[in-house]
Formats: structure tokens, C-alpha cells, sequence
């Protein structure tokens, strides 16, 4: 369950931060929207803390960080944690794939040896 809640308050700030265009969303309704989603799952118990960023291509659109790192001690989390992500690699390699496939840099039929030749 709180594995759901998390991929709802992420996708809440993703969707959040897009609708900021150039503006930068600390700095905005849709920063001070994201602030109160994560605080808020921190605050219920969903996860004892949380780190977000946002960019867009080299501009950080959104950054904080709510909660703690450490249960046991009580230590913060801070925007430079690093988390085990497991397996979601291959959730974020395929959706940068298909936006890759969207932006026609590549398709579904390609073979591999096209853009990896070793291989072939």
C-alpha cells in the first residue's frame, strides 16, 4: 500500500511540476503543491521521508526533501540522499526508451546491433 502511495505522490509532483512551463516551481503554486503532497505523506505515516527533484533538460524545476532518513535516529533526509531503488531501473530505462521512441530517435523494430554494435 504505501508503495501505491508513493508512485501517487510522485506522479502528482511530476504532474505538478509540468504544469509550471518555464517557471520555477519552488517558486510557484505548483512548488508550494508538491511541498504540501510530500509533507503531507510524511506527516500521515505513508513513508518516513521523501526526496524529489525535478528538471528539465539541465534546469531543476523542483528539489526538496521532507521526513528522515533514519527512523531509529530521527536523522533528516536531505536532498542529496541516495535510496536502493532494486529493480526500478528497468522501469525508468523503458519509459526514457519509449520517450526516446516518441521523439523518433529509434523504434520498437530496431535491432540492437544498431545502436550497440557489440552486439552484433
Amino acid at each position: 500500500m504505501k508503495r501505491e502511495i508513493v508512485a501517487v505522490i510522485i506522479s502528482m509532483a511530476t504532474l505538478l511540476a509540468a504544469s509550471v512551463g518555464t517557471a520555477h516551481a519552488q517558486n510557484s503554486p505548483a512548488g508550494a503543491g508538491i511541498d504540501a503532497a510530500l509533507r503531507g505523506a510524511v506527516e500521515r505515516k505513508d513513508v518516513p521521508g521523501v526526496v524529489a527533484l525535478l528538471i528539465d533538460r539541465d534546469r531543476v524545476l523542483y528539489q526538496g526533501a521532507f521526513g528522515v532518513s533514519d527512523v531509529s535516529t530521527g536523522r533528516a533526509l536531505t536532498a542529496d540522499a541516495l535510496f536502493r531503488i532494486a529493480s526500478m531501473t528497468k522501469a525508468i530505462t523503458s519509459a526514457a526508451a519509449m520517450q526516446l521512441i516518441e521523439q523518433g530517435r529509434f523504434g520498437l523494430d530496431d535491432p540492437v546491433e544498431k545502436y550497440l554494435p557489440e552486439f552484433a
